[in-house]
């Protein structure tokens, strides 16, 4: 029982799915691939400030040293010596899906490609609210499929 001139405290809390500001999103995580698939990761931008167009970046880290810079859709120096060659190759690639979203490609995934996939999206607001990256991780797993004939088997083939 409150006892005669002690204050009344009142605590209002508002739920509400109100956006306040950038939201970045990757897909639930962990993505499962097979080792030697394909995969396309979707990063999408929304409630933002500015250009239309809005730039992305990706980075990877498997847990062990820090984040690798991947791609860019803005800085063509922002690719690491590890990623080069298949970036050059186009084994990892971007596609723009539109103004506000990419796909990052990586072709024939390897084992050392399980990990952490950061997107980022360089501020245009005019402050700073909001997300501006999300990250998905991906577990490449090993194919178990193995095809085998029985001995003799190509000569009857023929």
């Amino acid at each position: 029982m409150r006892s005669p001139g002690t204050p009344i405290i009142t605590v209002i809390v508002v739920l509400s799915g109100a956006v306040l500001g950038r939201v970045v999103r990757v897909p639930p995580s962990p993505l499962l691939r097979v080792e030697g698939t394909d995969v396309a990761i979707s990063c999408n931008v929304s409630d933002y400030e500015g250009p239309r167009e809005q730039n992305f970046e990706w980075r990877f880290s498997s847990g062990a040293g820090p984040a690798v810079n991947v791609l860019s859709t803005w800085d063509g120096s922002f690719t690491q010596d590890s990623y080069l060659e298949r970036v050059r190759s186009g084994g990892v690639r971007l596609e723009r899906i539109g103004n506000s979203e990419v796909l990052l490609h990586v072709q024939d995934l390897r084992a050392s490609d399980g990990g952490n996939y950061t997107c980022i999206t360089p501020s245009t607001d005019a402050t700073y609210r909001g997300n501006y990256e999300d990250q998905v991780q991906i577990k490449v797993i090993a194919d178990p499929l193995r095809v085998a004939a029985p001995r003799g088997w190509l000569s009857l083939c023929a």
